[in-house]
């Protein structure tokens, strides 16, 4: 392998909802095929070493294995009254252009070669492309740090975090002795403090207010001391249980009922306007196509959805997104037919007395949007587009400890795979050889 880095390739993005545009870049097929080959070589070793309660971009575990971390550490065992604990939330956004790379380099501890390329990739020129102006301009050494769109981005991204957890609990283990509490309790206590970390989002729960703001302080020191990053206080923020907060799309709130405090997860409320945003999108941008068509746009967005939320309090959630969802499409389709009574319009596109079955049960229902195109061979095909509110709750299951799929537990992993559906059919068949 050639051991110079390439060049980037850059431009801007657009999110939904929001008028600014994001820069983003990408490295080159080389480059990302050399990337991929030291991801392949680093990421079993690290898999050994990371903390039990790191979850971000990494195999076997996701987001969904924080949120129930998060939900088990609030819960009210003991059955208190007015029962709540305290949350420090710090999101170290735009992180990644000014971390130190010789902490990163050093922290590797690979071979020299590896390290080479690593440190090539953090110093690559970028060919930027202005969306604005139309032109490509050639830049000067990227001094800012390594590309967004890179294979081993992630991977790196953990190994400049690893540590803090430990670090973390070491200082409060070593906070108590300092306080002098009963050596008994001491392991116990500790446990009260909680640490989860989804790649660059951090969460700590406690339920003394004055531990967070210690530990507030003591996680800005840790950051400065070790990738060389200055915490602002718009990044960190110290959030009661009673008030709710938002994690990775959920919210967590505590709430009383029957004196006995409880804690409820739910979509949260800027996710739920994201959705109904984005197929109104679609709506506004597909008048014309036929109805086939547009349930297969909309269709995998709402399910997807609807899929990653149902391990939370979402019966009540599916049921006024399913509302809004059909008020939209009744409008869409009324909007495109304006010759024909609504009657027959209704009819056309929501008949009535029709069954569907969506996974494994049947349902009736004379609201669902129905698609009719015809194939090459003039064949009809048909499709339709289910409720949000049919995809039922489930609960999850967390991930064991340290787990990884690298440590040859082959029964563990095809019982997870049976169980939550973290692979593809391919890498299930693999892991069952």
């Amino acid at each position: 392998m050639d051991s110079k880095g390439l060049s980037v390739r850059s431009s801007y993005i657009g999110k939904l909802g929001r008028l600014e545009k994001r820069f983003f870049s990408i490295f080159i097929i080389e480059d990302r095929a050399k990337q991929a080959l030291c991801k392949l070589a680093l990421e079993p070793e690290w898999e050994a070493r990371f903390e039990t309660n790191s979850y971000g971009f990494r195999p076997g575990r996701n987001c969904h294995d924080a949120v129930k971390v998060i939900f088990l550490a609030l819960q009210n065992k003991s059955k208190e009254k007015c029962f709540h604990k305290y949350i420090l939330d710090v999101d170290i956004s735009k992180y990644w252009g000014r971390i130190d790379s010789d902490y990163l380099l050093n922290k590797l501890e690979t071979f020299p070669e590896i390290k080479g390329y690593v440190k090539l990739w953090l110093k690559a020129g970028t060919i930027k492309k202005n969306l604005d102006e139309k032109e490509e301009i050639n830049l000067l050494e990227n001094i800012t740090g390594t590309s967004q769109g890179e294979i081993i981005l992630p991977l790196l991204s953990n190994i400049v975090f690893h540590g803090l957890e430990n670090h973390m609990k070491e200082w409060i283990c070593g906070k108590l002795l300092f306080a002098k509490i009963n050596n008994d309790n001491i392991k116990y206590k500790s446990k009260s403090f909680t640490f989860i970390r989804y790649v660059n989002n951090l969460v700590l729960i406690h339920k003394d207010e004055n531990i967070i703001r210690e530990a507030k302080k003591e996680i800005a020191k840790w950051f400065w001391d070790g990738p060389y990053l200055k915490l602002t206080e718009e990044k960190i923020s110290i959030r009661n249980t009673n008030n709710s907060f938002n994690f990775l799309g959920f919210t967590f709130i505590t709430i009383s009922k029957n004196n006995i405090s409880t804690i409820k997860v739910y979509p949260s409320r800027k996710s739920q306007a994201l959705l109904l945003l984005e197929v109104r999108s679609i709506l506004q941008n597909n008048r014309s196509v036929s109805s086939y068509t547009l349930i297969n746009f909309i269709y995998p967005i709402i399910i997807e959805w609807a899929h990653y939320y149902k391990y939370s309090e979402c019966s009540l959630v599916f049921k006024k997104l399913s509302y809004l969802i059909v008020q939209k499409l009744r409008a869409w389709v009324f909007r495109r037919d304006t010759r024909n009574g609504r009657k027959v319009i209704k009819q056309r596109y929501f008949p009535n007395d029709q069954s569907y079955c969506f996974e494994g049960t049947r349902y009736y229902d004379n609201w669902i949007l129905n698609g009719k195109q015809l194939s090459k061979h003039y064949i009809p095909k048909y499709n339709w587009l289910p409720h949000m509110i049919w995809v039922k709750r489930e609960k999850w299951i967390k991930i064991n400890g340290r787990k990884s799929p690298f440590d040859r537990d082959n029964l563990y992993w095809e019982k997870r795979i049976q169980i939550e559906g973290n692979y593809t059919l391919w890498q299930y068949k693999l892991i069952q050889l």
